[in-house]
């Protein structure tokens, strides 16, 4: 067994059982689980994973092949797993040691003891121990006997299909791309690192990056794709050939991963390049010479563009140190939305804080400074509005911006930008009076404001008996708490709290912009490099610098 893969933890912790090929949909259920079960009870949330399909062992002696093909690296897998809030991912060494250890050892030793599980989260059908004899009913009669909860989560369909990784395998390798993302709830995607070439297709005038398709991973048939493309913090709108080349190959060639990234020209060479397959054109063809193959390219491309542009599915369009950034084009509509969020724990102490500071933030910029004064400059962008939001989310309270206004006018005018822009302008650079406070008269206006709602909600009957039977069965956990403060608290505020949680939000806070609508060239770069900035300011060490 590989020791090293274990690591002591003086905390108890929740672990979740299993391979995870693919974290698909059904997994993921089994992930939210455990957080949620972890976050009640204080437990470490744990991953136990392996390094490979535990079919390939020198126990069995049996080699990978179609069928236990991998869907995802091990690396994708952990920072999959470590984005949807695992604390800790343990990948153990499926070798023959481990694959001999005796159920009962398992539990006892390596799941209990080593491990310190308190909580186990699996599916309905795992297995362990050496010739795979230990069952859920076996892991149920242990955890009664121990004290360990366990939690078995049962099959996740999506209409008639059970969602199962040899499902997604299956549909890969037809390439029925469309069904696999509905399972898998991503689309499906092969990374490799940008390797030299010929230069034949940037002569021919559709440059590619190209990398050898990964012979550990489940592959799809080959042919042209319409796909996205992701190197760095970008992700860009592309098309795919996945193939052998026949036309310029004249001999015995490596299945190759050749990509032409939309609307960008860079030197991708050296640089590791994630590509998304999103659905297949058409299978790979032999042409007669390369004219008539870049004739079909250009045709190829111009299919690709065209069902980029009918696709009304959101996307992360890019990355940007640790924010991401979720499209969702459409051009039938005449208006667009920015929306900038921030999450944060949810607790009485900070709460009615960041509330009142989100109205504030709302109110004014340092260029700004009154109320009047953004009135009148979205006035001038045609009417756009900025609206500010707090919801609940579970534990969490999210702080939203969004900015709503037409896309374009007749006279040149992007106004859905301009207001992007301005909504940036008061996240990152609020009214300040000499003193570094916000505006006290602004503070006290908006304090007004969240007060009288609060009290308006108290009048509400049905909702103050609705809100107090939840305090009562939630009593000591965020369930019970008004994600827009309480009125005592709001009123004991001063701008020095308002400032701390400004700091706190952009320094500690989950960061997410999201945009709707006709948003692309100049109108989505700007808001990128508005997200550059916003990055830049939130410092790893806490400190947020004001100006």
């Amino acid at each position: 067994m590989d020791r090293s893969a274990v690591s002591s933890s003086a905390s108890f912790a929740g672990v979740g059982l299993g391979y995870f090929d693919g974290l698909h949909r059904g997994h993921m259920e089994l992930v939210r689980a455990l957080l949620q079960r972890c976050g009640e009870r204080v437990l470490v949330a744990t991953v136990l994973t392996f390094d490979r399909h535990p079919a390939h062992n020198a126990a069995t002696g049996r080699a990978p092949d179609a069928s236990t093909a991998a869907l995802m690296s091990l690396d994708e897998k952990k920072a999959l797993l470590r984005d949807a809030g695992v604390e800790k991912v343990v990948v153990q060494s499926f070798d023959a040691e481990f694959a001999g250890l005796p159920a009962d050892r398992f539990l006892d030793d390596y799941l209990y003891g080593r491990l310190g599980a308190r909580l186990v989260v699996v599916g309905h059908d795992y297995r362990f121990g050496r010739g795979r004899v230990g069952d859920v009913r076996m892991l149920e009669d242990w955890g009664r006997a121990r004290g360990v909860e366990v939690l078995v989560m049962e099959p996740v369909r999506m209409g008639d299909t059970l969602i199962k990784s040899t499902t997604i395998r299956a549909l890969v390798t037809d390439g029925r791309m469309l069904e696999a993302a509905s399972l898998l709830g991503r689309a499906y995607a092969l990374s490799g690192v940008v390797r030299t070439g010929r230069g034949l297709a940037r002569r021919l005038g559709f440059p590619t990056a190209n990398f050898t398709a990964p012979a550990d991973r489940v592959l799809p048939p080959t042919g042209i794709y319409r796909t996205r493309a992701t190197v760095g913090e970008r992700t860009y709108e592309a098309v795919t050939n996945l193939g052998y080349r026949p036309t310029i190959e004249t001999e015995a060639a490596d299945l190759v991963v050749e990509t032409c990234l939309f609307d960008v020209e860079m030197d991708l060479y050296g640089r590791t390049l994630e590509v998304e397959f999103l659905e297949r054109l058409r299978p790979e063809e032999r042409f007669d010479d390369v004219k008539l193959l870049a004739e079909q390219v250009f045709r190829d491309m111009d299919d690709a563009r065209a069902l980029h542009r009918k696709d009304e599915s959101g996307w992360t369009a890019a990355r940007i140190g640790g924010i991401p950034v979720h499209l969702l084009r459409s051009p039938r509509f005449r208006t667009s939305l920015c929306t900038l969020s921030v999450r944060v724990p949810l607790r009485r102490e900070t709460a009615s804080a960041n509330a009142l500071l989100l109205r504030v933030l709302a109110s004014s910029c340092a260029r700004l400074p009154k109320r009047t004064d953004v009135a009148s400059a979205l006035d001038g962008m045609y009417g756009a509005a900025i609206h500010a939001g707090v919801e609940k989310e579970g534990d969490l309270q999210v702080l939203a911006l969004t900015a709503d206004a037409l896309t374009r006018w007749s006279d040149g005018a992007a106004p859905a930008a301009e207001a992007a822009a301005l909504l940036f302008e008061m996240a990152l650079d609020p009214a300040f009076e000499a003193d570094g406070g916000f505006p006290a008269a602004l503070v006290e206006e908006e304090r007004r404001s969240l007060l009288a709602e609060i009290a308006s909600r108290e009048d509400d009957r049905t909702r103050h008996a609705m809100e107090r039977c939840v305090a009562l069965l939630c009593e000591g956990t965020p369930h019970a708490l008004e994600e827009d403060g309480e009125a005592d608290l709001v009123q004991a505020l001063t701008r020095d709290d308002l400032l701390a949680a400004y700091r706190r939000c952009l320094s500690e806070g989950a960061v997410q912009v999201h945009l709707a609508g006709s948003w692309e060239g100049p109108a989505l770069e700007a808001v990128l490099s508005a997200v550059r900035r916003l990055s830049d300011r939130a410092a790893p060490d806490g400190r947020l610098a004001l100006r």
